[in-house]
C-alpha cells in the first residue's frame, strides 16, 4: 500500500516539473488550447443568452411556451417536478 501511495506522489510531482518545465520552454504555447476553449464556451454562452433574449421579446406564444420550460425547470431543482 505505501509503494502504491509513494509511487503516486512521485508520478504527480514528475507531471507537476514537466508541467513547469513546458511552460517555461515553450512559452505557455502548449497550454494556449485551453484559453482558446474557454473562449469558444464564453462565445457560445453568449449566443445562447441571444437566443433566449429573442425568445424573451417574442410572440405571446413563445413567450408561453418559455413561461412552462421556466416553470418546470424551476420545480425540477426543488425536486417537485410533475410525473405525467
Amino acid at each position: 500500500m505505501f509503494k502504491f501511495i509513494f509511487k503516486t506522489i512521485t508520478v504527480i510531482i514528475f507531471l507537476i516539473f514537466l508541467m513547469i518545465g513546458l511552460t517555461i520552454w515553450k512559452g505557455g504555447m502548449p497550454f494556449r488550447w485551453a484559453g482558446e476553449k474557454i473562449i469558444m464556451a464564453g462565445e457560445t454562452m453568449v449566443a445562447i443568452g441571444e437566443v433566449i433574449d429573442e425568445l424573451d421579446e417574442g410572440s405571446e406564444k413563445v413567450k408561453e411556451t418559455y413561461k412552462q420550460i421556466k416553470e418546470i425547470t424551476a420545480s425540477d431543482k426543488k425536486g417537485e417536478g410533475e410525473k405525467k
